[in-house]
């Protein structure tokens, strides 16, 4: 799988600066929009625009690539492998936006509470998206994950302004308050997770297993 991982690296490495500059950026640009809000958000852009353009990039190169896809396939476990590739490097993407919202957290918000329970569930929500993602755009290609990747570039595009208005309205504010520091079962959400996360891997590699190419 280890050299998977490399080959992804080498179809990326002509885009990967840019999603690096973008995860350490957006947080910046959203307390640009408005100091006000949460640490959080600015999260939960991370990791929800991060990967979605790792794996879309990704998906780019393949396409004009289709003929390197033909001999991974034929290759032993080749296309168990190339799956468990798809999933590691999403996975990798959204621990290195853990680690960079971390230190960004000492810098930026030392002194406030720091609410484990929301960066899971924050978490979960860029894993589902990959776990919803992944078996698309091994099923249907660049064709098929435009359809999950447009929308949700043009959500989050607007998201910063959206959660301002909302954060001015004191009902919403309390509400959000709530839904971040609410402690629920963090391990029963983490065991939901990972649960999606080797669904999704299974039904990719079924999928792969019947895809010709």
């Amino acid at each position: 799988m280890l050299n998977f991982l490399i080959k992804d690296y080498l179809l990326l490495r002509r885009n990967i600066w840019m999603i690096v500059v973008l995860t350490l950026v957006l947080p910046l640009i959203v307390r640009l929009i408005d100091f006000t809000l949460p640490g959080t958000i600015s999260f939960f852009y991370m990791i929800i625009m991060s990967p979605l353009l790792t794996e879309y990039s990704l998906s780019m190169e393949e396409e004009k690539n289709a003929d390197a896809l033909a001999y991974i396939c034929s290759l032993p476990n080749g296309r168990r492998n190339y799956v468990y590739a798809k999933y590691m490097g999403a996975f990798l993407v959204i621990l290195y936006c853990l680690l960079v919202y971390c230190g960004m957290y000492f810098i930026f918000y030392s002194g406030k509470s720091f609410y484990s329970s929301t960066v899971v569930k924050i978490l979960f929500c860029g894993i589902s998206l990959m776990a919803v993602y992944i078996p698309v755009d091994i099923k249907h290609g660049i064709n098929g994950v435009k359809y999950i990747f447009i929308p949700t570039v043009l959500l989050v595009s607007s998201g910063p302004l959206f959660f301002s208005r909302l954060l001015t309205d004191n009902g919403w504010k309390e509400a959000m308050h709530y839904v971040i520091t609410k402690n629920e079962n963090i391990l029963i959400l983490i065991f939901v997770g990972v649960c999606v996360y080797g669904i999704s891997a299974m039904i990719s590699i079924r999928i792969m297993r019947r895809k010709e190419v």
